[in-house]
């Protein structure tokens, strides 16, 4: 399965992460900080409420 885990560098979501991860699914990670290089899956920084 393929997942967007939006808030992926927050307590929740990086623990989602790594748990798709181990399942063996192929995860797209967005947050709102610069880096996060310890998710294991490709990571976009962005902010979803900023339209430019």
């Amino acid at each position: 399965m393929k997942a967007l885990v939006t808030g992926a560098t927050g307590f929740t979501g990086r623990y989602l992460v790594r748990h798709l991860l181990a399942s063996g699914d192929q995860v797209l990670a967005t947050g709102r900080r610069e880096v996060a290089d310890d998710l294991g899956a490709p990571y976009h920084s962005c902010d979803l409420l900023d339209a430019d």
